[in-house]
């Protein structure tokens, strides 16, 4: 499957993304991923990276990928109840001249994960509207 220009309006758009894998053995790992609008880097119609940035130091997801390339990732945009979901195959890259268009308040990746999509498709906002995510009024803080 390909992007369609939706797909890269969606992409441009969204600040945050989950990224669900698995390792060889079953056990599954999803991460995290935020910055900008538009942190997700479009190469073609079949290709994408994502930076990766200093967090928790955890690196589940990509100790996964380097014994299952398999990824699921859900692109989020903030009050929107649909989602735009890709999976496809994914490699660890630790440099490529892209790093460079990749540098948010002066910081360079480290690595990206560079993903080849196979599937591509917009989710219906059912989960969001049952769930009032985007409802402040429902949020319960401690």
């Amino acid at each position: 499957k390909e992007l369609h220009d939706l797909d890269r309006e969606w992409l441009a758009a969204s600040p945050f993304c989950l990224i669900a894998t698995s390792a060889d053995d079953g056990t599954c790992d999803v991460s995290p991923k935020g910055d900008p609008a538009g942190f997700t880097k479009i190469f073609d119609s079949t290709t994408i990276a994502i930076p990766e940035r200093a967090g928790n130091r955890r690196v589940d997801g990509f100790t996964n990928i380097l014994s299952n390339p398999h990824v699921g990732l859900i692109y989020f945009l903030p009050g929107r109840g649909d989602t735009l979901r890709i999976n496809g195959r994914a490699r660890i890259v630790r440099e490529a001249p892209f790093f460079d268009e990749m540098v948010v308040k002066g910081n360079r990746p480290q690595l990206a994960l560079l993903v080849e999509i196979e599937e591509i498709f917009h989710h219906c906002s059912k989960a969001f509207l049952r769930s009032q995510l985007w409802k402040p009024e429902t949020w319960n803080p401690p």
